[in-house]
């Protein structure tokens, strides 16, 4: 990736330009239109429309992926969504790093509480009622998850 400040500062600029120009005019070939109704973005389907809010588990899980998505879903619509906080331990360790969606990261089970209080405080009807998307196998460290 470029960083474009450096390339900017460093005088390459004149540098860029020039490769960019000489890629325009080098004569190769310019790329085609692409046909009539042709359209690169098809869009996922729209979970809140799915006809099936929490799919099956797979029969090819192992007793250990399927018991991990059943607590996950246990935490996730139970702990979480009623905001259980005394049970958070059972998904997080006392030591847990939650990197939240603004870049900023808290340290330890009780801060992360803390947060998740404020969270309801502020949006009260927060809830999780289904999982699209399931990923039974866990890394070794324990259990990741990004708030977002």
């Amino acid at each position: 990736m470029l960083d474009r400040r450096s390339l900017m500062t460093n005088g390459a600029a004149v540098s860029f330009g020039a490769l960019a120009l000489a890629a325009v005019t080098s004569g190769t070939a310019t790329a085609d239109a692409a046909p009539a109704g042709y359209n690169p973005w098809v869009p996922l389907p729209d979970p809140a429309t799915t006809p099936v809010p929490n799919p099956p588990f797979s029969k090819s899980l192992t007793r250990e992926e399927r018991r991990n998505l059943e607590t996950f879903g246990e935490l996730d619509f139970d702990v979480f969504t009623n905001e259980k906080w005394s049970r958070l331990g059972e998904s997080h360790a006392r030591h847990v790093r939650v990197h939240w969606p603004d870049g900023h990261y808290t340290d330890g089970i009780d801060r992360h509480i803390e947060d998740l209080k404020a969270l309801f405080a502020w949006a009260p009807d927060t809830r999780i009622q289904s999982h699209y998307l399931r990923v039974a196998p866990l890394c070794q460290t324990g259990v990741r998850h990004r708030i977002s």
